[in-house]
């Protein structure tokens, strides 16, 4: 149901008011508020059909008149609780008797629901047919002989009476006599002249035929004359005229069977007319008679009485030229032998089906023609709704019906009074073609599982994927790799196989259609799995930040062996700065590999979301990886010199279907232990990661591509062209050419630098700017089996002078430390020795929480002699950004302050100062990919020497600043 807004409910007031009291709103959409289903209750016999209507009330408008119950019946679903009992259609609501007993009919709709009651009362005689419908004889004379059947509820064909005794009688028992009084035949024999009823009756339902006794005094034909077209039957009666006694003038009719001939008349000499097989050679009381030839022919029909003698009568059929007698639509083209003319059609959705008329005439029964004789016979053609089945006319007469919605709809074929028609189903749509399977070539360790994905071309037009049951798949070796033959899913075996198997697809609506792919079976990905039955260890590792629901579980199940059992990080989504972590440290000794584990390795974890698939976005930006030495942490994946790597490794057997990442980086550095930490996110991100396995060492997965799309900077959604400074990096993406929403792993490309003067890249995708310029750098996939023309691409990289012309860096001596003042309970700083590593990209982090009464966190940068002291003119100070959005003037003005110090003494240079105002300098993208587009630089211009500089976050209103990253410090800026 809609809801509207205060606004909309106040103007609506306010139009009450001053109007007619009618409101009319643009929005309003009428509910349903009542349904009732008449009528509440009927039986119904097997076989028969009860209509059900639905009367619905619907809201109104406001002001308006309330609405009265009108037949939505079409607009309802309807349902019956023992379909045993009654079935009934879905969209139309008529029930269909099935069995006895009661079941309750249902309609709904907008979750409202009405029921009506329905007794079934299973086969039911329902009339009784006597035959012959009228006899008659003489007193004394042959009786006549009646015979009584059943019409029942499941079937309109008299039947005989099996379920009830048959009794007679006749209503005027002196004019005769039956014999037996029970059964389904009798005879009656006439006892005196006159005209009578005779009744059959059975379960209360009677059937009734004439019965007269009198004498036999003529014959008539009826009609006396007729015409019909040359091949169509004519039917004429014999009518017998008896009187009540002899010599009396009271008299009555009855049909009386007779003896047939036909003959053409003078001067019709075509072919001889025939009569039908009721009364060729039999007496009947009525004959069809068939000309052949047009003219005339002569009907006779004789009566042969025992008593009263023999009777003749005539009559003239006029034969007229041949005419249209009956059309059929068929699907079957001219060519086909023998055509069908099928009821109903069934068409898949989007699909189209041509029909042609056949054309019958009088003169050539059942052989149909393709073209109307006259321009009056040509049909016209017509269909009950044109947006379930659409039809377009052909210049042959024919036309093509196209299914463009699910229901059913008539196609007909009109010519005068003629007509055929045939139901057209629209079922969903289907498939005409298998087009592919997806992946074309697959890579899983031994023991997952991976999905291959069908797609076809439906009849809508649509390539799309098809759904489990659509194809059968099979495998060409189940011992290297099995497939279920409904789902898709591949189970690789023990054993890696390079050569793998061939994994092939069957269209189960037309098993003549194929398409297949590869399973390459790879080793498993952790190559140096750290167990604690080989001596490894796993805790908790250091945590980050205030995070009330976060926290790590199980990690001694992270080296157990068994990946079903897992460790659980957990850090609650929107916790600002928190991760939890889990350390694994390898054996020292005794383990079946050596320690520590030589640089150029690839330490790894396998994971799981818990949530939901692995998402790489969610995982680079939370998942960070660091590699350990006697506890102290080597190196990291949170700069884009070593970068985080996930492969989707595919299903674990027995991890509850669960999709594994093996995530990863290359080293530079020896190691002893891993570390896997989870970052806070936003509210659609990770919060909850499974580790499975710890990994000393790890092979990388292949991961095949159809090509490369585009390079996109890392982490950066924007066309624009990336920009670094002189020393600063950034990492390029490589995106699929057929998926380009998919990122490679820059492993699987080779990089190059058209201008090494200007940048450099790494094995990784990772470009560092070394002076001022453009470069374009190229990525090149290493395997290029498949990508055809889409190997490799190119990204043009600006390069800008650096921000701090002289960083202070710690490995020229420089320190940095901070202060905290004021009532600052949560006020923290972390990793601030990347304010002076030398690295632009990498930053120190100070949280102040907002509202803080006189809080303040100051960091001061010191450098050491001989690159101290500065001397006085040269800007100095802070690259700094906000996670809140870019650095604004009046923000800053009373919240940071950039100041000197020599020897630990101001020198007097502040930005709080009129002479020294703090100069914020907007970067833009310059830095796009390295600092991201909020960094800025906040500098002073200098009067006195200094060897110090020093920045202060003070504490501001909740609308402003709360959290800050610090790039660099710098001796020198930007002039």
């Amino acid at each position: 149901m809609k809801r509207y807004g205060l606004l909309s409910v106040l103007a609506a007031l306010v139009l009450t008011a001053c109007g007619n009291g009618s409101v009319k709103s643009p929005d309003f959409e009428p509910q349903l508020l009542n349904l009732a289903v008449t009528p509440a209750s009927q039986s119904v016999g097997t076989g028969e059909t009860r209509q059900f209507t639905a009367m619905g009330t619907f809201s109104v408008q406001p002001g308006a008149p309330a609405d009265t119950p009108h037949d939505i019946t079409d607009s309802v679903s309807w349902s019956s609780s023992d379909p045993s009992v009654a079935s009934i259609d879905s969209k139309t609501g008529v029930a269909t008797g099935v069995g006895q007993g009661t079941t309750t009919i249902t309609a709904s709709r907008d979750g409202i629901n009405a029921t009506a009651t329905l007794t079934g009362e299973g086969i039911v005689l329902r009339s009784i047919t006597v035959t012959p419908p009228q006899g008659a004889t003489t007193v004394g004379g042959t009786p006549v002989q009646y015979v009584a059947q059943g019409v029942y509820s499941n079937s309109p064909t008299p039947q005989d009476i099996t379920d009830a005794v048959i009794s007679w009688t006749i209503a005027d028992t002196t004019i005769g006599s039956i014999a037996p009084s029970t059964g389904k035949t009798v005879k009656v024999t006439g006892l005196r002249s006159g005209l009578t009823t005779v009744t059959a009756s059975a379960k209360g339902i009677d059937g009734t035929a004439q019965f007269g006794v009198g004498q036999l005094t003529s014959v008539a034909i009826s009609p006396k004359t007729a015409s019909s077209p040359l091949g169509r039957a004519f039917q004429f009666q014999a009518i017998g005229t008896y009187s009540l006694q002899t010599g009396s003038s009271q008299t009555f009719t009855l049909p009386i069977p007779a003896s047939w001939t036909a003959v053409n008349a003078t001067g019709n000499t075509g072919d001889a007319p025939t009569l039908d097989t009721a009364c060729d050679g039999q007496t009947s009381t009525s004959c069809k008679v068939t000309g052949h030839s047009q003219g005339d022919v002569d009907i006779k029909a004789t009566v042969v009485d025992g008593a009263a003698g023999t009777f003749t009568d005539t009559a003239v059929l006029t034969v007229t030229e041949p005419v249209l007698d009956s059309v059929q639509i068929t699907p079957d083209p001219i060519d086909v032998s023998p055509r069908t003319t099928p009821d109903n059609v069934d068409l898949p959705l989007g699909a189209s089906q041509d029909f042609f008329p056949l054309y019958y005439y009088t003169d050539a029964p059942g052989v149909p023609v393709v073209a109307p004789r006259t321009a009056a016979d040509k049909v016209v053609w017509s269909t009950s709704d044109a947006t379930t089945v659409g039809i377009t006319a052909k210049a042959d007469n024919s036309i093509t019906a196209t299914a463009k919605k699910q229901g059913t709809a008539n196609v007909v074929a009109t010519a005068g009074s003629i007509s055929d028609s045939v139901a057209v189903k629209v079922g969903p749509a289907a498939i005409t073609q298998l087009l592919s399977v997806r992946p074309a070539k697959a890579y899983v360790g031994v023991g997952r599982q991976v999905e291959f994905t069908a797609v076809g071309l439906y009849s809508t037009g649509e390539t799309k994927d098809i759904a489990d049951g659509g194809v059968t798949w099979s495998s060409s070796d189940p011992s290297i790799a099995s497939i279920d033959a409904t789902t898709g899913v591949a189970t690789a075996g023990a054993n890696a196989s390079a050569t793998g198997v061939t994994i092939t697809a069957t269209l189960n609506s037309d098993t003549t259609q194929h398409a297949t792919a590869t399973l390459i079976v790879t080793p498993e990905a952790c190559a140096t799995p750290l167990l604690a039955a080989d001596g490894a260890t796993a805790t908790e590792g250091p945590a980050v930040g205030v995070c009330l629901l976060c926290g790590v579980t199980g990690a001694d199940n992270v080296i157990d062996a068994d990946l079903a059992s897992v460790g659980v990080i957990t850090v609650g989504v929107g916790a600002l700065n928190a991760s939890r972590s889990i350390d694994v440290t390898a054996a020292a000794s005794g383990a079946p590999y050596a320690v520590p584990f030589a640089a150029g390795s690839r330490p790894a974890f396998i994971i799981a979301n818990a949530n939901g698939p692995l998402v790489l976005a969610e995982v680079a930006s939370q998942i960070q990886l660091s590699t350990l030495l006697n506890g102290a942490v080597q190196e990291s994946t949170d700069n884009p010199v070593t970068p985080l790597r996930l492969d989707l490794l595919g299903a674990e057997l027995i991890s509850l279907n669960k999709t594994q990442g093996l995530v990863s980086f290359a080293t530079s550095l020896p190691y002893d232990g891993v570390r896997i930490q989870l970052k806070s996110g936003l509210a659609t991100a990770l919060s909850t990661v499974e580790v499975g396995a710890a990994c000393g060492t790890s092979l990388l997965p292949v991961q095949p591509a159809s090509g490369i799309s585009s390079l996109e900077t890392a982490g950066v959604a924007s066309t624009d062209e990336p920009s670094i400074e002189v020393g600063a990096s950034l990492t390029l993406v490589a995106h699929d050419f057929t998926d380009p929403s998919q990122s490679l792993n820059s492993d699987d490309v080779s990089w190059t630098s058209g201008n090494t003067a200007l940048a450099t890249v790494s094995p990784t995708g990772v470009v560092t700017g070394v002076g001022a310029g453009e470069v374009v750098i190229t990525g090149t996939l290493k395997n290029t089996s498949a990508c055809g023309t889409h190997c490799s691409a190119s990204r043009t990289i600006k390069v800008s002078s650096a921000i701090c012309e002289v960083p202070l860096q710690m490995s020229q001596g420089a320190t940095v430390d901070s202060l905290f003042s004021g009532l600052c309970l949560l006020c923290s700083t972390s990793n601030l020795n990347n304010v002076i590593d030398a690295q632009p990209q990498t930053y120190g982090q100070v949280y102040l929480p907002v509202g803080l009464l006189n809080a303040a966190v100051t960091v001061t940068a010191t450098a050491k002699p001989p690159y101290a002291p500065f001397t006085a003119g040269p800007t100095t100070g802070f690259v700094v950004a906000s996670e809140n959005g870019a650095l604004l003037t009046a923000e800053i003005g009373n919240q940071i302050v950039v100041r000197t110090l020599s020897g630990g003494t101001p020198t007097g240079d502040a930005s709080n100062t009129a002479a020294t105002p703090l100069r914020l300098d907007l970067l833009g993208t310059s830095l796009t990919g390295a600092l991201g587009t909020t960094a800025q630089p906040l500098f002073i211009s200098t009067t006195k020497s200094f060897d110090a500089v020093q920045i202060t976050f003070n504490s501001g209103l909740a609308t402003a600043l709360s959290s800050y990253r610090l790039y660099a410090a710098c001796g020198k800026g930007p002039q």
